[in-house]
């Protein structure tokens, strides 16, 4: 999926296990993985998204999904750098 505003690619993400960060973080990862590749999130929020709530982790350049227990990736968003600080006010 890639969100554009004003023609620019904002968000890029996936729901797909094949695709990964750098850092190895993809969907089925656990938070604790997360927490490994990352550190602590910058902030956290329960979001809906078609009809289901979801926990979500918010990183400089990084937007999660979790689900389950344990907590599961069930989506990775890449996101501008800076972005964390404007979603998490």
């Amino acid at each position: 999926m890639v969100f554009f505003d004003n023609g620019r690619a904002m968000l890029i993400g996936t729901m797909s296990p094949d695709e990964a960060t750098p850092e190895g973080i993809r969907v089925g990862a656990t938070d604790v993985d997360l927490i490994k590749a990352y550190g602590r999130p910058v902030c956290s929020a329960v979001q809906s998204y078609q009809g289901s709530a979801y926990l979500t982790w918010i990183y400089d350049g990084l937007f999660v999904f979790l689900e389950g227990s344990p907590r599961r990736i069930s989506a990775v968003v890449v996101i501008p750098d800076g972005a964390a600080s404007y979603l998490c006010r």
